[in-house]
């Protein structure tokens, strides 16, 4: 049967080969969850496997992937595979909320930065306000400019205002974007920010505001 052949290629030697089997056992996974267990079962998988495993999902218009068997795996290759899927196909996520946020309390930044992508494709950022707030400072910069650049209009008083506490102590990239996130979400908080000294703030708030000032 197809499905026989199908797990034989996953376990292949062939990268190629297997990667493209593991697209296939993903796209079958509603109907015969434990199909989710051949993945990753007898090879370790790069971010470059996961990566051609989610390009070929995707290419796949009428999938339905069981995106909780992925993110609730114990194997954290397949839940990095289930948090990337479920940035492209957030529609189908919003259930999956709390098992996304859960992967921002991960150890490792990579998984991290993963669910922070995953969980702003699924809901506004003004819906997670307590999230950023608790956490936003203890990232790393990679993953506080993606928190940003995902942020869209801020309409939650309580991030505008961490935010605009928080720019100070920031990297100058992070204080850029931060200026930028605030500004196009409140035009008055150019003036806040327009008088002040501080070198690496002043700079930002130059880069920023020639966009909003005509």
């Amino acid at each position: 049967s197809n499905d026989k052949q199908i797990m034989k290629l996953a376990r292949s030697k062939n990268v190629a080969l297997r990667t493209e089997a593991y697209a296939a056992l993903i796209r079958l996974m509603k109907n015969d969850e434990y199909l989710l267990n051949y993945i990753g079962e007898k090879f370790q998988l790069s971010m470059l496997d996961i990566n051609v495993i989610v390009n070929s999902v995707l290419k796949n218009q009428k999938v339905n992937i069981d995106y909780k068997a992925l993110l609730t795996s114990d194997n954290i290759n397949k839940n990095k595979l289930g948090l990337i899927l479920a940035k492209y196909r957030f529609t189908s996520n919003i259930d999956n909320t709390s098992l996304i946020t859960g992967y921002i309390y991960h150890a490792d930044p990579e998984i991290r930065k993963l669910a922070w992508d995953a969980l702003l494709s699924v809901v506004s950022v003004n819906e997670v306000a307590d999230l950023i707030v608790e956490k936003f400072d203890d990232e790393p910069e990679e993953i506080k400019l993606i928190i940003l650049q995902k942020s869209g209009i801020i309409s939650v008083d309580r991030i505008a205002g961490f935010l605009s506490s928080a720019v100070y102590h920031q990297p100058l990239l992070v204080k850029i974007e931060t200026l930028r996130v605030l500004f196009q979400s409140d035009i008055n908080l150019l003036a806040k920010f327009g008088d002040i000294n501080d070198g690496e703030l002043s700079q930002a708030y130059k880069e920023v505001s020639c966009v909003f000032i005509n």
